[in-house]
């Protein structure tokens, strides 16, 4: 039985696939077995996955009617068969030691989680850290479950997201809770899902060196803009926390990461100037509704707590934002 089920869903991504996989061959931890999900996709990414099992008996590949990211990581855990859960997306790519760093450091400190840092590729292939970490540093964070939740959204000592890319999972957690991805959730997936785990464990740890490798690729349903009707399923999962949730700490975290969330979509209505625009002003009313939150803040920057406030604004905020971006503040 291998000692981790690297999954991977796959759709659409036959550009990347084989950097994706290659990475994920090279690892300096070898005892893994590979699941890819070919979920229904319609370019040669099926006759990719299947000559990659021909060759390495670590790969397992499954075929399936497009059913979405939730569905398509679902089918892979009903069938790992590891210890430890990790998850990989067909068009990004491990650093060589990713999952050696993950493993190793989730048996030191005896963590159901482990966690790591991301890098991002760029359209023209240029490889950066991740500007999410304040306070930046390479050692290692054991974090109760209270600062592991704050550590999916916005808080200032280490944040590093909901994703499940960089997280190294005790399978048990997933079999002992039964929970699985919602598969009406489109955005957000990831953070309902691991704020429910999270719930369920007393520590984490982070080690915030950069192992993984996030493309940005603009073919992703996280890259489009506007509002859609698969984005508004990011604030049904945020909301969903928001009343779960009692403490006070977290649930404002949690109304930060909403607000952000709003505010990164409502920016392509302003800079068009579709003040009218129905999802403008929905968008619009979330940012409004919790406003007190964004100027009372610490850990944004004075330039970012004044355009979040203005974005109700959006003739001010255009010309405040050109301002700064003309004296490059």
């Amino acid at each position: 039985m291998p000692l981790i089920s690297i999954i991977v869903p796959i759709y659409k991504v036959e550009k990347y696939l084989c950097r994706c996989i290659d990475s994920i061959l090279a690892q300096t931890f070898t005892d893994f077995e590979c699941i890819l999900i070919d979920d229904g996709s319609p370019d040669n990414c099926p006759e990719i996955c299947d000559g990659y099992a021909a060759k390495d008996s670590r790969i397992v590949v499954i075929h399936q009617k497009n059913a979405g990211e939730s569905a398509a990581r679902n089918a892979g855990l009903d069938v790992a068969k590891g210890e430890w859960i990790g998850f990989v997306d067909g068009d990004d790519f491990c650093d060589h030691n990713m999952f050696q760093v993950l493993y190793e450091n989730a048996i030191k400190y005896n963590s159901y989680v482990s966690i790591c840092g991301h890098k991002i590729v760029t359209d023209n292939e240029e490889i950066k850290p991740a500007n999410i970490n304040y306070n930046y540093n390479y050692k290692p964070r054991i974090l109760n479950r209270e600062k592991a939740i704050l550590g999916i959204f916005l808080q200032g000592y280490g944040y590093f997201g909901g994703y499940s890319w960089n997280k190294l999972v005790k399978s048990d957690l997933f079999f002992k809770t039964k929970l699985r991805y919602d598969t009406t959730i489109f955005y957000m997936l990831d953070v309902l899902l691991f704020y429910e785990l999270f719930k369920h464990i007393d520590k984490a740890v982070y080690f915030p060196v950069p192992c993984y490798n996030y493309v940005c690729n603009p073919q992703s349903v996280t890259n489009q803009f506007g509002l859609t009707e698969k984005s508004k399923t990011a604030f049904i999962a945020l909301d969903r926390i928001i009343s779960l949730e009692s403490n006070p700490k977290i649930k404002k975290s949690v109304i930060l990461a909403k607000i952000v969330f709003a505010y990164d979509l409502c920016k392509h209505y302003v800079m068009k100037k579709d003040y009218a625009n129905e999802d403008y002003l929905f968008l619009k009313k979330i940012i409004s509704n919790d406003k007190k939150h964004i100027l009372l803040y610490p850990h944004f920057s004075f330039k970012k707590r004044i355009l979040l406030f203005l974005i109700s604004f959006p003739r001010l905020y255009r010309k405040l934002y050109y301002i700064l971006k003309h004296k490059n503040i």
